[in-house]
């Protein structure tokens, strides 16, 4: 996405950011610099949404997010406090959330 950001900045006047669904840390921190952070970069990955919280992520879109709202916003407010362990115990519900999902479909 980098490449594309890249590619397309200055040329498509009303694009405000990028769902990013991607495990590529280094290419999704890149995203969030370029142009001084222009660009919304919303995280796209409900599995590994701490480590996206880590980088400075202030958004995500992501299906799970609409059966487990509650979760996910305990996940964010533990990360937030700096309750790592906690947060990354909520991380690791999240998974096996998705794990069932994706064994038994939606």
């Amino acid at each position: 996405m980098y490449d594309l950001l890249n590619a397309v900045n200055g040329k498509i006047p009303n694009l405000a950011g990028i769902k990013y669904t991607h495990e590529d840390f280094m290419d999704y921190l890149s995203c969030m610099y370029m142009q001084n952070g222009q660009y919304d970069m919303l995280w796209g990955r409900d599995e590994n949404m701490l480590s996206a919280l880590v980088l400075g992520c202030k958004g995500a879109v992501g299906s799970t997010y609409n059966y487990a709202a509650p979760l996910y916003h305990e996940l964010i407010r533990a990360f937030e406090n700096n309750d790592l362990t906690r947060a990354k115990d909520l991380q690791y519900k999240s998974i096996e959330i998705i794990r069932l999902l994706g064994k038994y479909g939606v």
